[in-house]
């Protein structure tokens, strides 16, 4: 892949990098640097891609493991805004929604351990297909499947729990 076509395809997938980015960091300056690192170590790494067809799905995966790299550092920082949960729930136009119901989705999927919070996002934020999923983050289909029924069942216990506490 030559220089140009790289940054062709980055600009085209840019803001869904970013809205991935977003989801993980909650935080927009955290994210916007995630993204310029993940475009570096893309583009110093190009020559490791091995079929350009791939490039969407291996520039996501270097994508979140820098999200994951950046949590790891600010462990225990905390990084909430009204702005994020809006943006994450553009999805939910429907008025019947308030905001608290909107913060206790957002700390559930919050809440859910690396992988399946990987499949949540992906799946139901980008709308993408459990195939488009698995080819993503290199799982098999049945395993996004099985993430996916983990993570749904622990969303509705724990927002079973919220509405019950």
């Amino acid at each position: 892949m030559e220089d140009k076509e790289f940054l062709e395809r980055v600009q085209q997938i840019r803001q869904r990098l970013y809205r991935i980015a977003y989801t993980y960091i909650k935080n927009e300056e955290d994210a916007k640097e995630i993204i310029s690192n993940t475009v570096y170590k893309g583009y110093k790494n190009l020559n490791k891609l091995k079929n350009n067809e791939f490039f969407e799905t291996w520039i996501t995966r270097i994508l979140i493991n820098e999200c994951h790299q950046l949590s790891r550092n600010n462990q225990g920082k905390v990084h909430v805004s009204l702005e994020f949960i809006s943006d994450w729930m553009h999805k939910e136009s429907e008025e019947n929604y308030d905001i608290d119901d909107k913060i206790d989705l957002y700390e559930a999927v919050d809440s859910l351990e690396g992988s399946i919070k990987t499949v949540i996002i992906l799946k139901y934020l980008e709308d993408m297909t459990i195939k488009e999923t698995a080819k993503h983050i290199g799982i098999s289909e049945s395993r996004v499947k099985n993430y996916i029924h983990k993570g749904l069942k622990c969303l509705r216990e724990k927002l079973r729990g919220e509405i019950n506490g």
